[in-house]
């Protein structure tokens, strides 16, 4: 019960020690301090882990000097140390990364994505900052870059999709799909996906004119605890005459299943998959509706 400190003292049997270190700002850092006892050392360990943001989120926000001010229907999908936020309207994917946090407060590295593309001269990578409310569930994030690298966002925790993740809810057969539009470079294809196997293995294609087929296994791996997918894949063309508008390896990012509330969808409950993935140059996110043969 005294005051802590580093200074050496004597204790006798029987008592106890408390031990105390300062936390690393940096993410999945560790930091250590000893206690030493009659000669014999014993270690401590703190590891920094990100706040309890995990989950499904929708906002809105300012940006490209508002120019665009109208980011209305933001979704965002975090997952541990990443996060994807995107705006189907003004087609743009927001692939982040935390970086580091001090209480409440973050930094992170943001890659943007315009029309399906990180511009190195028009949008690139762009430094973020932020907070977390960790009860409430709350994001404001603020972007340092140029055009749709600058500006804020604002998200909060949407606990209508607080579900766990399950390949049922995302599993279809040869004959349901997935279908939507794409949001790439060529823009307003048919995206389509349906999934095969008990571990929900999908196969994607996007439609004329730009087809892609995503190959590879793009495996979804749940989140048991919360309703988020992982996603892998890697994007090609479907025939030689039919490029593929975002070709490439490399892709990783989310899938996460939700009501759907405009039909045709083929059912209401767990009707909509939010969908996005990127490999550093390309991106493509949709928002799918579960449709019938």
């Amino acid at each position: 019960t005294g005051v802590f400190t580093s200074t050496a003292g004597t204790i006798t049997n029987g008592q106890t020690v408390k031990v105390r270190l300062t936390a690393a700002s940096a993410i999945n850092t560790p930091a250590e301090t000893t206690l030493t006892i009659g000669g014999v050392a014993g270690k401590f360990t703190a590891t920094t882990h990100t706040a309890d943001s995990n989950g499904l989120f929708t906002g809105t926000g300012t940006v490209n000097n508002a120019m665009t001010p109208n980011l209305a229907a933001v979704k965002g999908i975090i997952h541990q140390e990443r996060f994807m936020l995107f705006d189907v309207a003004e087609n743009v994917l927001y692939d982040g990364q935390f970086k580091t946090y001090n209480g409440n407060a973050f930094t992170a590295s943001v890659a943007v994505y315009k029309n399906g593309l990180n511009d190195p001269q028009a949008h690139m990578t762009t430094e973020a900052s932020g907070t977390i409310d960790a009860n409430n569930k709350s994001i404001e994030l603020t972007l340092t870059g140029t055009n749709y690298g600058n500006g804020t966002i604002s998200l909060v925790y949407d606990n209508l999709y607080e579900r766990g993740a399950t390949h049922e809810r995302f599993r279809t057969d040869h004959t349901s799909i997935w279908e939507g539009v794409t949001h790439t470079v060529n823009q307003g294809a048919i995206f389509g996906v349906y999934t095969v196997t008990s571990d929900a293995v999908f196969e994607g294609s996007t439609g004329s004119p730009n087809q892609c087929r995503y190959i590879n296994e793009a495996k979804s791996i749940p989140d048991a605890n919360v309703n988020i997918y992982m996603l892998s894949f890697d994007a090609e063309g479907f025939h030689i005459n039919q490029p593929c508008d975002h070709v490439g390896t490399g892709y990783a990012g989310f899938a996460t299943i939700v009501d759907s509330t405009n039909p045709p969808s083929l059912r209401t409950t767990d009707g909509k998959m939010w969908f996005a993935g990127t490999n550093g140059t390309n991106s493509n996110f949709s928002i799918l509706n579960y449709q019938a043969p």
